[in-house]
């Protein structure tokens, strides 16, 4: 198990971002990291509403991205149902063209 110094030091090289959701779940932390963690925000003197307000950015941020990333899925299927359409044309008028030359041959 981490010693409290390990904790300080690692919290130390946190983002205020990264506090912020560690705070947020502080009960699932042992009792050291906790500590730490406390001590850490308070010598960085934020308050509950930085820590508060920094989540809710994290959590729009992590929206926005879950939005782009929907997005970029739903165009990716479209740009792939045009390509399959087209190939499934072409095979298509290949075959059409082949019966014609068949026919015409005779």
């Amino acid at each position: 198990m981490p010693l409290m110094q390990d904790f300080s030091e690692t919290y130390r090289a946190a983002s205020d971002d990264e506090l912020a959701r560690l705070h947020g779940q502080i009960d699932s932390l042992t009792e050291q990291a906790r500590d730490s963690l406390r001590l850490e925000i308070a010598r960085r003197k934020l308050s509950g509403d930085d820590l508060s307000r920094l989540r809710e950015q994290l959590a729009e941020h992590a929206e926005s991205v879950n939005q782009e990333w929907k997005e970029s899925r739903k165009a990716d299927a479209s740009r792939m149902g045009k390509r399959f359409a087209i190939r499934v044309a072409l095979m298509i008028a290949g075959a059409i063209l082949a019966a014609l030359i068949v026919v015409f041959a005779r």
